[in-house]
């Protein structure tokens, strides 16, 4: 039996729609009311099936809004728009938002602008009462179910806008300091739990169930383990999920030392000792720690997370095996969530690798050099060994906008063929060679000055 590809990469979005709305489940007071709108449904939801998927309780009472505030020590799930439901307008000004006469938009108290047509879900602890809000809706009501077209969080505190099918995060609803805060997310645990659950299950199923669990983390897990952003392509990650799993229990027992910590208290100390040594802030990121083979990239940041509208970093615990190891990698990568280098040039992307490697060894101080390259031993002596033809041809290229450049001089297990003996990711070496100049001759600045510098300044430096 053939199954079209269109519908199995549905199956894999929806799987993973409710598998997210099943972990997200908002934990805290036992007590829920789901307040309905006038409408019969929303979209294809009857108000009995979204009370079940996403309160994952058989403990909460479907009320109108007009009894919405009868039981003000209970959680409220409310979903409609002013057209709808009328009562949401005080709720509204207890919230700070307010509508456009003109535009019908929605304006958050940020002066973000919700046009009628988008979604809008808030989460965060209710203005009229002592429990938990969660709030889907829109301009209209058809706005309203887009809320229910994406995984949505509601642990987490924020104003979310929802616009063809993606989460845009917007702040934090009475909890700034909670954006201050990262988040860790254990998909290393989840997988080992898939794996366990679906020991015994037919091939083909355990590898849809599989796929369909790191999608549910979104697309910066999905690429980092499977290598495409396409989640239709089915034929990819069948390809590739095998290999995962069956070297997975060898994963496990190299990262052993890793399991038994503290990894996510790790992760926030590390991020307050930097923002306060700094004297930055910013909105954290999400830290989701994986278990990737180890030959891959240990450590990645990626573009803002779609679902929680900050930074994300992506930690490979099976490369990262050595505690040191996973110190530098969190430093490195925490580092990239704080600077303000930005360009496409070789100069522009290798300064930011030296600004973090800068960092992240003023913050883990018993790292080596080429613990801090990411090298080897043996890795480091042959930089040193070429060094002077390594610099000068960086030098040559470093303006260059070309992909390949940054493939040559950036990329693991890829060398500049133009040195005869570079190691891998030679460009980091050349870079790391410049910020050591350049802090020579500016031996009053800061480690913060770091995060501001300009790639021209280390590139003249290196040229001194």
């Amino acid at each position: 039996m053939h199954r079209h590809p269109r519908l199995a990469c549905l199956a894999l979005v929806l799987w993973a729609l409710a598998q997210t709305a099943a972990q997200a489940a908002p934990q805290g007071l036992e007590r829920w009311l789901l307040v309905r709108s006038e409408a019969a449904a929303v979209g294809t939801l009857s108000w009995e099936r979204i009370g079940q998927v996403y309160l994952q309780t058989a403990d909460f009472d479907l009320v109108a809004a007009e009894g919405a505030e009868s039981e003000p020590a209970a959680n409220r799930f409310v979903v409609g728009c002013p057209d709808d439901q009328p009562a949401l307008a005080a709720l509204f000004q207890g919230l700070g938002i307010r509508r456009n006469a003109s535009s019908g938009d929605l304006e958050l108290p940020n002066g973000v602008a919700v046009p009628p047509g988008d979604g809008l879900v808030i989460c965060g602890a209710d203005p009229d009462g002592e429990g938990r809000l969660v709030l889907f809706t829109g301009g209209t009501p058809e706005a309203v179910f887009q809320g229910f077209t994406v995984p949505v969080d509601m642990r987490v505190d924020g104003f979310f806008q929802v616009r063809q099918g993606i989460l845009h995060g917007r702040g934090a609803l009475g909890a700034e300091a909670r954006l201050n805060r990262p988040l860790t997310l254990r998909v290393d645990r989840d997988w080992v739990r898939w794996l366990d659950e679906t020991e015994d299950w037919p091939s083909g199923d355990r590898l849809q169930r599989l796929a369909a669990g790191l999608a549910s983390h979104g697309a910066g897990v999905r690429n980092t383990f499977v290598g495409t952003g396409n989640l239709g392509d089915v034929a990819a990650w069948m390809q590739r999920v095998p290999t995962l799993v069956e070297r997975s229990r060898k994963v496990l027992k190299n990262t052993e030392r890793l399991r038994g910590r503290n990894l996510a208290a790790e992760v926030e100390l590390a991020w307050k000792r930097m923002t306060d040594r700094l004297g930055c802030s910013g909105p954290a990121p999400v830290v989701r720690l994986v278990l990737d083979l180890p030959e891959a990239t240990n450590a990645r940041t990626l573009d803002l997370d779609p679902l929680y509208g900050r930074p994300q970093v992506v930690l490979n615990l099976a490369a990262l095996t050595d505690s040191l190891a996973f110190e530098i990698a969190l430093h490195h990568e925490l580092a990239h969530c704080l600077d303000h280098i930005r360009g496409a040039r070789l100069i522009d992307r290798a300064a930011r690798e030296a600004v973090a490697m800068w960092i992240s060894q003023a913050f883990v101080p018993k790292a080596g050099e080429a613990q801090v390259l990411m090298w080897s031993t043996a890795q480091l002596s042959a930089a040193r060994r070429v060094e002077r033809e390594l610099l000068a041809e960086f030098r040559k290229v470093a303006g260059s906008t070309a992909p390949q450049a940054a493939v040559d001089w950036l990329t693991l297990d890829r060398a500049p063929s133009q040195v005869d003996g570079a190691p891998s990711r030679s460009g980091y070496f050349a870079a790391w060679r410049a910020i050591q100049a350049w802090t020579r001759s500016h031996p009053d600045a800061g480690l913060e000055a770091l995060l501001r510098v300009s790639p021209n300044a280390l590139l003249s430096a290196l040229e001194e």
